[in-house]
């Protein structure tokens, strides 16, 4: 987004205003969440300059929660949507590596059969695979009895802000 690391601060919901000074959050463009994706940061730079002396024509496009390092070095950074869309407009015979979970790649090598498409490195995140149609089912049947999270007011009224200016900037809405 462009966004100069020295306007971004790391928030720690466990410290007394993230860890940060009141002056931090003031100054700061972008707050972020301390965390991380594990499969994002598996990603390396080495990786890219592999590819890249193997396969110097490949394109190499990764998701933005991996480093910054391997983000500065990829061809295209976007989200799961974004990716989805690159490979569907790449050229036919075009070869992409891409760095995110690896069922999203075999996906998008299954959907698009003209197109070379390659894992930048082996990316198996094993809490995808809770996602699955049995797990959507019961969910489904169950809605409102099962997983139920409870988010009681100030957090829900705050904590709707944020989703909804995401929103907003994807085009989407909320209620």
């Amino acid at each position: 987004m462009g966004i100069p690391a020295n306007k971004m601060i790391t928030w720690n919901p466990e410290l007394e205003l993230g860890g940060n000074s009141p002056e931090a959050i003031k100054n700061a463009k972008l707050i972020l969440w301390e965390g991380y994706c594990l499969i994002h940061t598996r990603f390396k730079p080495e990786h890219i300059f592999n590819i890249r002396n193997k396969y110097p024509d490949a394109r190499i496009v990764v998701h933005p929660e991996c480093t910054q390092e391997v983000v500065a070095l990829a061809d295209a950074v976007g989200s799961t949507g974004f990716i989805v869309d690159y490979v569907k407009n790449a050229f036919s015979n075009e070869m992409i590596f891409i760095g995110t979970e690896i069922n999203l790649i075999h996906r998008l090598a299954l959907e698009n059969p003209d197109k070379k498409i390659f894992e930048l490195y082996r990316s198996l995140c094993p809490n995808m695979f809770k996602i699955n149609l049995h797990n959507l089912l019961l969910t489904v049947e169950n809605i409102g009895t099962i997983n139920r999270i409870i988010v009681e007011e100030p957090i829900k009224t705050f904590a709707k802000i944020p989703l909804e200016r995401m929103l907003n900037l994807t085009g989407g809405h909320s209620q």
